[in-house]
């Protein structure tokens, strides 16, 4: 699929009127022309200086400078930078505050024909320090407030130009040097994926197409009067040239230093504008305001940064007036500005975030796969982006350039960036962004998109930002912890979230943990700062429960074993095990103590039941704990016919849970769960026995069919069989659907090959291997010693006999058809052990493919579709027809 704006169409009509509402009303608007970004960026200033000398440039707290005053100073400064280094391209720092003083000294910097490097005081002198080594910048442009600092991070041979004390005999005219378009503008550091900071490189061409694409898109003017909220960032440097290569004026204001309270003031006395901050400071600015301001200049507020939120739109129509138009995107350090998407008080926003929009000028967006091959509409994605001017790449780093932006396979003179951000293309051409691809964890198996968590905690009213974090807790394990900022006074309740949480996401995606923050905290550059994120301690969370101590040694005991289980310091007996941070990964370790303590074998399913200390207790002084029904019901509500689906070889039915919700809640769901989990019972070794006792108990449920069966791998065939007793029972049977099963053995001629064998356990060695291989020592001894109490569990024991058993089945023919849900992705060199199926369904065979694997496909996001392939089979089903052939 090419998602470039060819084959979108382009600007819907509703966009196009928004985009053209972006005007200046009594501004005087100039095209930026193409052919304009063949020149150096002193070029294009010193034009504007000509046309505007007299026209304001920069207004700070206690100064301003107009743009023949702002040129003069910038030209002494090039001379000063030019009397110390000569002629020639190279890098030169500025260790200079946000303001007058750093947009001079980028400006003289440009001009001497060097290359900028701005380094931002607030950082510590160690990162500053190495940042001027790697860039191999020869000379620091400081001041007089930042000259200590200067010299702490200076090595030997790095020369100090304090332009506060500038040879007053230094020309002020225009330097007038030919600096080719091709020439570095700037090397802009950001983090690295190695924890070492590195540098973005930029040429003067492609910075000015970057300032053509914003000045075009939101009509930017020589009227204009832009705000200037961060430090030496991307962002910063394109809002100053926006500002400065059009004409505009630039209003600095320091928003670390001074706080977000005087920006409400900064908008309405100077009359601004255009409004760009990231959306972090955006909400912290909101906070300030009284609902009384009236913004009447305000054209454009834009955001960049971080995702925005339909949240943020809300505030936007709340507070701004309907001539001023809301306006996100999506760009990088390494892309500039790829997409755009225009609000105005109109505009309905459907979704939890807002999206990131419609194609601009030369940046062409396509979504893929792992393997770089298109994915289509409404298909999730890795963005990546292909364009001609792109960055040009990293600094003294030719390799990771190399493997990072790679060259056009078609020859032509565009480059290819894969951002790193997931995204999702609507058939309008408007791209949605899903969150970072490296933002995926994985937690008790699961991949989980931490995005995805933390745009579910959005949708609460009462939350207004929320950030999730993987952290490992004491065992090694990795649990999601909540950072919230509450919304309203007092904030929600932990169970409120909790249980708001468990109704939209998986309980793998449920954080084990929340933190409520007054604020998150940012970096200089307005961003989260996700390493600032407090640790969380290990105290018992603050539950609505109140706390009870143990009353009984048998409380103590146990209290004291879900607190090692847990992590925290003390249980009450009243809290719930889920309340508490609890997961099923959680409930299995804590059986195992159980086990241990008391000599008892209990069902992971009884904490359904006896989910508090005080419960448990009780349930461990009875003798005897009552065997309980295979049948579970996972879904009871609902007016269409049940569905009953078998377990599959591991016999437990956990997994059914995101699959029944996603059939809706008119779809009654129950699961049969293998007998011998509670620790009572033996489990049954043969097929044809699971399949009577689970009959005899759906029967229990419903009398009469017709019935609608299921089963997840092995329970496939259980679920078959359960078909063929049924029938021979006069009863009807509407459907019988297997989710990724496998042919019985014995229908394979010769069963298991001796080297199918031996390929079965060196895959399950090289399995073992790998895992030990990713892990340090004190977590190699645990999983050792994990994976051995596991082959000797109950739980493991029900898998072997479970699997002996479907080996051990001889089935015969079926008289109607059979429906097989087969997931996509399989093992290199695996076999193709479907088609034994079709000799066995005289009534045919219907093979439907859905994404992911044996695994994968019972979780987010694929079994979304193996949910709505279900829905479609037992909708013809139920309604007398076929399921369909594919």
């Amino acid at each position: 699929m090419n998602n470039h704006s060819t084959s979108t169409g382009g600007f819907p009509h509703q966009q196009q009127a928004i985009r053209d509402r972006c005007f200046h009303p009594t501004g005087n608007f100039a095209e930026f022309k193409r052919e304009e970004i063949e020149q150096s960026i002193p070029d294009r200033f010193e034009e504007q200086v000509r046309k505007y000398p007299n026209r304001l440039a920069i207004k700070g707290k206690n100064y301003e400078l107009s743009y023949s005053d702002l040129n003069l100073v910038a030209n002494r400064v090039a001379r000063a930078v030019l009397d110390q280094r000569g002629g020639g391209e190279e890098p030169v720092a500025l260790l200079l505050e946000q303001g007058a003083p750093l947009i001079t000294g980028i400006l003289g910097i440009l001009k001497a024909g060097k290359i900028t490097v701005p380094l931002d005081p607030s950082y510590p002198s160690g990162r500053t320090s190495y940042m001027l080594e790697d860039s191999q910048a020869s000379l620091i442009l400081t001041n007089k407030q930042n000259l200590s600092l200067a010299r702490e991070s200076a090595k030997c041979g790095i020369k100090l130009l304090n332009i506060d004390d500038l040879d007053v005999n230094l020309s002020i005219r225009d330097p007038g040097l030919s600096i080719s378009p091709d020439n570095l503008a700037y090397i802009l550091y950001t983090s690295g994926s190695t924890g070492l900071p590195k540098g973005v490189t930029q040429n003067h061409r492609n910075l000015l197409h970057q300032i053509m694409i914003y000045t075009n898109t939101l009509h930017i003017c020589a009227e204009d009067r832009l705000t200037l909220l961060t430090s030496v960032t991307g962002q910063a440097m394109n809002t100053i040239f926006d500002a400065l290569l059009n004409g505009a004026a630039l209003y600095p204001l320091n928003v670390r230093e001074e706080g977000v309270h005087p920006l409400a003031d900064l908008l309405i006395q100077q009359e601004m504008t255009i409004y760009f901050s990231g959306s972090p400071l955006f909400r912290r600015f909101i906070d300030t305001l009284t609902g009384g301001e009236e913004f009447s200049k305000l054209r454009v507020v834009r955001l960049a940064s971080q995702t925005v939120f339909k949240s943020d739109v809300d505030l936007y129509k709340k507070h701004f007036s309907p001539d001023c138009v809301f306006v996100n995107g999506l760009s990088s350090g390494e892309t500039g500005k790829v997409r755009i998407y225009y609000v105005d008080k109109d505009t309905e926003i459907t979704t939890s975030t807002v999206p990131v929009g419609f194609p601009v000028d030369d940046k062409d967006v396509r979504l893929v796969d792992d393997e770089g091959n298109d994915v289509g509409f409404n298909q999730v994605g890795e963005i990546e982006v292909r364009s001609p001017y792109l960055r040009l790449g990293y600094w003294g780093k030719p390799e990771l350039t190399q493997e990072t932006f790679r060259s056009d396979p078609g020859g032509g003179n565009q480059r290819i960036y894969r951002m790193g951000d997931m995204g999702r293309m609507l058939p309008n051409g408007c791209l949605e962004l899903l969150g970072r691809k490296d933002f995926q964890v994985k937690i008790r198996g699961y991949r989980v998109e931490i995005a995805e968590v933390e745009t579910a905690l959005l949708e609460l009213t009462s939350i207004k930002e929320a950030v999730v974090l993987a952290r490992e807790d004491t065992a090694g394990e990795q649990r999601l912890v909540a950072y919230l900022v509450p919304a309203t006074e007092p904030a929600p309740s932990i169970e409120e979230v909790r249980n708001f949480l468990r109704k939209k996401l998986p309980d793998h995606m449920v954080p084990s943990q929340y933190l409520f923050l007054n604020a998150l905290p940012l970096l200089p550059n307005g961003k989260l700062d996700r390493r600032a994120l407090p640790a969380p301690d290990q105290g018992r969370p603050q539950l609505e429960t109140h706390f009870d101590r143990p009353r009984t040694p048998m409380e103590e005991v146990l209290a004291g074993i879900w607190a090692d289980v847990l992590g925290i310091d003390r249980v009450g007996i009243h809290d719930d095990f889920l309340d508490l941070g609890g997961d099923s990964l959680m409930a299995g370790a804590m059986l195992v103590h159980l086990e241990g303590t008391f000599g008892k074998d209990l069902p992971l399913a009884i904490l359904v039941r006896a989910s508090t200390v005080e419960q448990l207790a009780n349930v461990l002084r009875h003798e005897r704990w009552s065997a309980p029904q295979s049948l579970i019901a996972i879904q009871a509500q609902g007016s269409k016919p049940p569905f009953f689906c078998v377990h599959g070889a591991g016999g437990h039915v956990l997994g059914f849970k995101a699959l029944a919700r996603h059939l809706g809640n008119e779809q009654p769901f129950y699961g049969l769960e293998a007998p011998g989990r509670d620790g009572e019972q033996r489990p049954l070794k043969r097929v044809e026995d699971l399949a009577a006792r689970y009959i005899e108990e759906i029967r229990g449920q419903q009398p009469e069919g017709p019935y609608y069966l299921g089963g997840l791998s092995m329970g496939g065939t259980v679920a078959f069989e359960m078909a063929q007793q049924l029938r021979k029972q006069g009863q009807e049977v509407g459907l019988v659907v297997l989710l990724d099963s496998t042919t019985p053995m014995n229908v394979r001629k010769n069963g298991w090959h001796p080297v199918q064998r031996f390929v079965r356990i060196s895959r399950r060695v090289a399995h073992y291997s790998r895992n030990l291989l990713q892990l340090g020592p004190r977590q190699q001894i645990r999983y050792v010693k994990e994976s051995v109490k596991a082959r000797i569990h109950p739980y493991s024991v029900i898998r072997q006999e479970n699997s002996r058993a479907k080996s051990r089945y001889v089935p015969n023919r079926y008289q109607g058809p059979i429906t097989l849900l087969w997931a996509k992705e399989r093992p290199v060199g695996s076999t193709d052990r479907r088609l034994g199926w079709r000799d066995l369904a005289t009534g045919g065979l219907d093979v439907r493919a859905v994404p992911g694997d044996h695994l994968s496909m019972m979780t987010e996001p694929h079994v979304r579709v193996l949910a709505q392939e279900l829905q479609a089979c037992l909708n013809a089903a139920q309604k007398g027809g076929t399921a369909g052939t594919t």
